[in-house]
């Protein structure tokens, strides 16, 4: 069994080639970093509502993203890993992402971001680690909105908060 530092090497590379995918526009890219041998791959986006079961629905997916955006970047966190058998390694990873509408969608022009969290199944082998499973989870919406409320309290009000009282 390759050891769980390794594992988490491999894991690693396929995850910075993913974020080079997205940071440089090339979303239809992914397919390499997924495994070819898997007959039915999933993926769950945070803003589709249905799952993509297969080949075609993910390859749809990935072109139709690719058309919509003028931009997009993401950022991986640190992958915390798992081993499941000796080929397949579940990770789970925060990630934020950027992204920019293309004109005439359903949001022009506009700029917006986000965190997910994400856990993904890889099958490693032959020193790689591809993608067979992923899904991305929003935060949900208590703590999304408890974010929103605290990063609106002016810096003054927060640093009297932190002062010791009379």
């Amino acid at each position: 069994m390759t050891p769980l530092a390794d594992l988490t090497a491999i894991v690693c590379d396929t995850l910075r080639a993913y974020e080079r995918c997205f940071n440089e526009q090339r979303i239809t890219d992914l397919r390499a970093l997924w495994d070819a041998s898997e007959s039915s791959p999933i993926y769950v986006a945070e803003e589709v509502a249905s799952t993509l079961v297969g080949w075609e629905a993910i390859e749809g997916y990935w072109a139709g993203t690719q058309a919509a955006l003028k931009r997009v970047s993401i950022r991986a966190g640190e992958p915390e890993l798992r081993t499941l058998a000796p080929d397949l390694v579940l990770a789970h990873f925060p990630m934020h992402w950027n992204a920019e509408v293309r004109t005439g969608d359903a949001l022009p022009g506009k700029l917006f971001g986000g965190d997910v969290r994400v856990s993904a199944l890889f099958r490693c082998r032959g020193g790689r680690a591809l993608f067979i499973h992923y899904i991305e989870a929003p935060v949900g919406a208590l703590p999304f909105l408890q974010g929103i409320y605290a990063g609106a309290v002016d810096a003054e009000f927060a640093r009297a908060a932190s002062e010791p009282a009379d």
